[in-house]
């Protein structure tokens, strides 16, 4: 093979490759991103179905917490509650289901909380969830409450809700709690 024939091909492979590279580490995601899409895949999808969350648990083998733990995260006034660590992606999470009522409506809720800054994962997860619109923001001692009206995707839901708590100095954990109201 001449040279300037040589030459052109390893600079077309050498292009092909870099290219393929670059598309590569563009695919990687962050922590905060694979959070957020355990986040909202196991809980925002499924709060008009909290048994889909139970059923992931048997499924991937989810540990159930310790009965301590599982009464501390228990929410006050809320039947069939059930609660989880999850290794997911070499990350830990916590997640419970219960149902309940609301002013008298029928509630499902899911809570995922997961260690990382609130500044970094919040905005993620709420850039991927059907937002309506802001509903308040409450600090109350140590942590700080806002809530969200969503937009679930089935419209099953007669009003889909988004709390995410933080502590006041704004670090780890987060705690996502979405409500479905039937």
């Amino acid at each position: 093979m001449p040279l300037p024939i040589f030459r052109g091909l390893q600079i077309i492979f050498a292009t092909s490759l870099t290219a393929c590279f670059s598309y590569a580490l563009a695919q990687q995601k962050t922590e905060a991103e694979i959070a957020a899409e355990f986040i909202i895949g196991n809980c925002y999808r499924s709060i008009d179905d909290i048994s889909r969350v139970k059923s992931m648990a048997r499924i991937f083998k989810w540990q159930p917490l310790p009965p301590d733990l599982a009464s501390a995260m228990k929410p006050v006034e809320s039947g069939g509650y059930e609660s989880w660590h999850v290794l997911h992606q070499g990350q830990h999470f916590f997640v419970g289901v219960n149902t309940g009522n609301e002013r008298g409506k029928p509630v499902e809720v899911c809570t995922v909380i997961a260690n990382h800054p609130p500044e970094v994962l919040v905005p993620i997860v709420l850039e991927n969830v059907k937002t309506r619109r802001f509903v308040s923001r409450n600090t109350n001692g140590l942590q700080t409450t806002a809530t969200y009206e969503l937009e679930h995707p089935t419209q099953k839901l007669e009003l889909a809700m988004l709390s995410v708590t933080t502590g006041v100095n704004n670090d780890p954990p987060v705690n996502f709690s979405f409500i479905g109201f039937r």
